[in-house]
């Protein structure tokens, strides 16, 4: 045997363990977990709010449950996962990426980017292994610029799952920003190890 194909058959092992590893992880998170579990590249954060989970539809009878007798807020847990990326030898240039689900349980993602690198309309490529997603600049404030995943009309008839169950399914995932004035393009490789498990715990933390 080869030393290429040893080392290629040490690495397949210890992928392989780090993903056995991290499901471990994920499973262990149930309903009403609060505090900080990192799986893979990603932060699961739930914490301790006032209100209803996040994910759960209000009628007459969930809000009156959400209250109980005194007509105080119950606490549940909102959770969310999330992951920071800075460019490589340029601390300055990051973007942070986040998944949560709103209160039909779909699941939604929001994209910081740090100050300069976008402007409020602008348009970002999201390319998939199975395609692209287009990612539209909502706003930009002091500090960052707050982005999110678009859905175009003419692509509603054939679409089988929204743009964020695809982000969260992808096996490649790279978001680039268009060049500024004067600059060029900033490219980030998202680090989707540990993504699915995570999402996977959230939603069960949620409930």
């Amino acid at each position: 045997m080869s030393r290429h194909s040893v080392v290629a058959g040490t690495i397949l092992a210890i992928g392989a363990m780090l993903a056995v590893d991290q499901s471990v992880i994920a499973q262990q998170i149930d309903a009403g977990f609060v505090g900080v579990q990192r799986i893979g590249a990603w932060n699961l954060v739930c914490e301790k709010v006032n209100g209803p989970p996040a994910g759960t539809k209000q009628t007459g009878e969930t809000a009156q449950e959400a209250h109980g007798a005194t007509g105080a807020p119950k606490p549940s847990v909102h959770c969310r996962v999330d992951t920071k990326i800075d460019q490589p030898g340029n601390p300055q240039t990051w973007m942070h990426m986040a998944f949560s689900l709103d209160p039909q349980r779909f699941l939604t993602v929001f994209m910081q980017l740090a100050p300069g690198l976008a402007g409020a309309g602008d348009y970002l490529d999201l390319r998939l292994n199975d395609g692209g997603v287009r990612v539209k600049v909502l706003f930009c404030g002091p500090g960052n610029c707050i982005a999110v995943p678009v859905i175009r009309p003419q692509d509603i008839p054939g679409m089988k799952i929204t743009p964020n169950e695809r982000i969260a399914a992808a096996k490649t995932a790279v978001l680039t920003i268009p060049a500024r004035a004067g600059g060029k393009p900033v490219a980030f490789r998202l680090p989707l190890d540990g993504l699915q498990p995570a999402i996977a715990a959230m939603r069960r933390a949620n409930r």
